[in-house]
């Protein structure tokens, strides 16, 4: 899911690159990757939906590990 969410930031424009046309000049986008990253987290994190979700929360080298991980992109 990060690595989709930071993938969204760096394709901002079709025809310009992230230097011409950075991601904050798109709100909206920054909006949504927050809302959709803090529902992640909740999902995670809360035990009741832990329990629905059949998940386990991340310690911080997991968290760690998927930044590593998806920052390339």
């Amino acid at each position: 899911v990060i690595v989709e969410l930071l993938n969204a930031l760096g394709n901002v424009s079709e025809d310009q690159s992230i230097l011409a046309m950075p991601p904050w000049c798109n709100p909206y986008l920054i909006a949504a990757d927050a809302l959709s990253l803090a529902l992640h987290f909740v999902i995670i994190n809360v035990p009741f939906f832990t329990t629905i979700f059949q998940l386990a929360p991340l310690n911080q080298a997991e968290w760690l590990a998927v930044l590593a991980f998806s920052a390339p992109v």
